[in-house]
């Protein structure tokens, strides 16, 4: 946006930034806050020392309690079964058998809870005489007897399953199928009594893989996937959807060749975003797109190329929660370093996604693959992997995550506050919650002709201190303002790598400075018990000194520096500094002393300053 500073005149130049500031607060009052992880360590939930673990996938019901599947091995039946865990808040329970088969292989769950509460669980089972897609559901106190969904002479890749309730669920997967002499896309849905096939789509010769499946708020099941030539890993991006009893012809997401699959989709209110791998020149990234309006946006990174040591970033899953929380969760991997990948996280700003942040223990000999990622009903994030030990034997993969909070904006953007004073401007805000702690930095931009957003200030923005502020009163004077310009400034809070603004908010400076050859900067700490030192600058060589008047007007002591050249003196060891005495060595008494700026023995026009004194 532009800024209406520009075309204002000297006489309407105040009437236009009383209008911008209102704008402005306005504009800040409906941006979405930029979001960080603060996330707790990373703990065991299951596995054997000597077997692999792998799969997981988990989610939270309407009481808070997390529920995790996965795929564990059984030494007795002599192979692969389903096992879950879950935790009240009090840890996690030991694991259990869900399912478990002799010679067969029980692998992949996938689990949803609906409204109701009851945790709905798919997965494939591995057979001589083909596979089957296998369900059960939670019956209060234990699991539904196992049954099977689907029946195919081949194995299924990939499929998803999401529950409204118990009468209203839905199953998307990818499986061969004769009459497309390849991998269809094949949607089921659960009606109270029975599963009913209610789409079959494929392409001849082409390869449809990696369904999933979600649910709009008008109730609406969407499903996406991967379709690419036999033999090609690459594949546009396709989706369907059903209105009524319906289902929309498909139709691409996303073109582009380059893409890898893995696609998911979740809504941010009422708007569909999908997200999935993408090929880029010497990486693979996350990448998404936003059906606004009717048409899909032009497909964006996620994350940034090259932005960390990750440059296999492979999309695992996205969620959305109770307040509209959206948050993606996938492992990032280095392609010259089998043991450098992590599990990373983003969340939706309502803008664009913030800096990927790593939630797993980044060990150098263990690696986390394969995140579930889920939002509990307190937005409480909860997030699993598989970590793999690459060192040290028997090389075991076993079954790890974490729970995170959302830290919320720490700044109150309606509170922040800039104002001249004299030739300086003091820029002040308030704070709470995470941002109490600090610290702060502030930043400076000239707003003439400057196009900015609410946010991060832009490169032309000059950083004022190195978080210095980290305690109320929260507040910066900046004495380096140039005069008669109109300026914008932020406030930024930093942690744990990341960052928060706010701003920006408007000030003019009255006048062009008077070519001073000597300037008062400050006086810290100011109110004092014991005095104060006091930065300053000088535009030309001398002697500069300070006198120290006490309420009558009377001086009580004096301070006098070096012979110095033209600069600022406002670092510890340069800077004037009174310890409140009087010329004597006595303690002055409690009151407002007055502060003047002399240059060779002369007082320096318009440079003084009041230091309150508190015994």
């Amino acid at each position: 946006m532009s800024y209406p500073i520009r075309h204002c005149t000297v006489f309407t130049r105040w009437a236009c930034l009383v209008a911008l500031a209102v704008v402005l607060l306005l504009l800040l009052a409906l941006a979405s806050p930029v979001h960080g992880l603060d996330c707790g360590p990373e703990l065991f939930i299951g596995g054997d020392d000597e077997y692999d673990d792998k799969g997981p996938a988990i989610d939270v019901d309407p009481s808070g309690t997390v529920w995790i599947v996965w795929t564990g091995y059984d030494p007795v039946v002599g192979d692969e079964e389903i096992l879950y865990s879950t935790n009240d808040g009090s840890g996690w329970t030991d694991p259990d058998t869900l399912h478990g088969h002799n010679s067969s292989a029980d692998r992949y769950p996938e689990i949803s809870i609906g409204s109701d509460g009851v945790p709905w669980v798919v997965w494939y089972r591995a057979q001589e005489n083909g596979s089957r897609l296998w369900f059960s559901h939670w019956e209060g106190s234990r699991w539904a007897t196992p049954e099977i969904l689907r029946t195919n002479a081949g194995r299924y890749d990939d499929y998803d399953i999401y529950a409204v309730n118990s009468d209203d669920v839905w199953v998307a997967t990818d499986a061969f199928v004769d009459e497309y002499d390849g991998r269809a896309i094949l949607i089921y849905h659960w009606d109270g009594a029975e599963w009913v096939e209610s789409l079959r789509f494929g392409m001849e010769g082409h390869s449809c893989a990696h369904a999933d499946i979600a649910v709009d708020p008008d109730g609406d099941p969407w499903v996406v996937w991967g379709a690419s030539p036999e033999a090609s890993y690459h594949l546009p991006i396709m989706y369907t959807r059903q209105t009524g009893t319906a289902w929309a012809l498909p139709d691409t997401v996303n073109g582009d060749l380059n893409n890898s699959g893995g696609a998911e989709i979740v809504f941010d209110g009422d708007v569909p975003m999908v997200l999935w791998t993408g090929n880029m020149a010497a990486t693979v990234e996350v990448e998404y797109s936003r059906l606004e309006d009717g048409e899909w946006t032009p497909s964006q990174l996620v994350n940034l190329p090259d932005s960390s040591t990750y440059d296999y970033d492979y999309i695992a899953e996205c969620v959305v929660g109770p307040g509209g929380e959206v948050v993606a969760a996938w492992y990032g991997g280095d392609m010259l370093d089998p043991m450098g990948a992590a599990v990373l996280t983003s969340q939706w700003t309502g803008e664009g996604w913030t800096p990927e942040q790593i939630i797993s223990d980044d060990v150098w000999n263990k690696t986390g693959k394969y995140p579930t990622v889920a939002i509990g009903p307190d937005s409480r994030i909860w997030s699993a992997w598989v970590c793999f030990e690459v060192i040290e034997p028997p090389w075991d993969d076993d079954i790890r995550g974490t729970s995170c909070s959302l830290l919320t904006t720490p700044v109150d953007f309606g509170l922040l506050e800039a104002a001249t004073e004299g030739n300086t401007v003091r820029v002040s805000w308030y704070a709470a919650g995470e941002a109490a702690f600090g610290p702060f930095n502030v930043w400076r931009a000239l707003g003439d002709g400057l196009d900015v957003m609410p946010g991060e200030p832009p490169a032309s923005a000059t950083r004022l201190n190195e978080l210095s502020v980290t305690s109320p009163p929260y507040e910066w004077e900046d004495a380096t303002a140039p005069g008669a310009s109109e300026l914008l400034y932020w406030v930024e809070w930093t942690h744990q790598g990341f960052s928060t603004y706010a701003g920006p908010v408007p000030v003019a400076t009255l006048a062009p400075h008077v070519s001073a050859p000597a300037r008062l900067l400050f006086a810290s700490p100011n109110p004092s018990s014991s005095g104060a030192c006091i930065g300053y600058e000088q535009s030309v060589d001398g002697v500069v000194s300070i006198a120290i008047y006490n309420i009558a007007g009377r001086r009580v002591s004096a301070l006098v520096a070096p012979h110095r050249t033209p600069g600022i003196y406002a670092a510890p060891g340069s800077m004037l500094c009174w310890d409140g005495t009087n010329s004597s060595g006595a303690q002055v008494a409690s009151g407002v002393y007055l502060v003047e700026l002399r240059l060779n023995n002369a007082p320096v026009r318009e440079q003084r300053r009041e230091i309150t004194i508190l015994r």
